[in-house]
């Protein structure tokens, strides 16, 4: 029915229409073959970052967290915008604010804002900064895990039930 309201003569796009369709003309059509490259590349460079965050520990313990927060949030920013060469960012951004998933979509990329707010705002004192990164980062990690279980049948129901008998032991 909504596909048939656009073909309407004289009715003027709505806003959602409008930015689906800038969205769509930023990415124009990619084969799989191309998406899949796209994807593999771009997980891959999201988990180098990443993982190379943790060769920045040391200068976190040292008392200068910028460099692990930056490396550790733009591998998670890349990573995510891997699984849009799938699905397109349009639909990507359409499955992230579902029903059952847009409050982790939220809390993660809040979290994700907040630790390089954190990170780069001059007004927070050297030792508050490095402990605001390591909770920020804490509850980016919790946050990410939270909104990939939304992707996983069952995936919230199972974790909420072992970290319960965790808790139970």
């Amino acid at each position: 029915m909504e596909g048939v309201k656009r073909l309407l003569p004289g009715r003027e796009p709505t806003f959602k229409e409008k930015l689906g369709e800038e969205m769509d003309n930023l990415c124009p059509s990619l084969t799989f073959k191309q998406r899949l490259i796209g994807f593999a590349i771009c997980a891959t460079i999201g988990f180098i970052l990443s993982a190379f965050s943790i060769t920045r520990i040391i200068e976190l313990i040292k008392g200068n967290p910028v460099p692990f927060a930056i490396t550790y949030s733009l591998g998670n920013i890349v990573s995510l915008c891997s699984t849009g060469f799938l699905v397109g960012p349009w639909k990507q951004a359409k499955l992230m604010f579902k029903k059952n998933r847009w409050i982790a979509s939220c809390i993660y990329l809040f979290m994700i804002a907040i630790t390089l707010f954190v990170v780069f705002y001059p007004g927070i004192k050297q030792n508050a900064r490095l402990s605001l990164v390591v909770l920020c980062v804490i509850c980016q990690f919790i946050a990410l895990v939270w909104y990939v279980l939304s992707y996983i049948p069952y995936g919230r129901k199972m974790m909420k039930k072992m970290c319960g008998k965790m808790c139970n032991v």
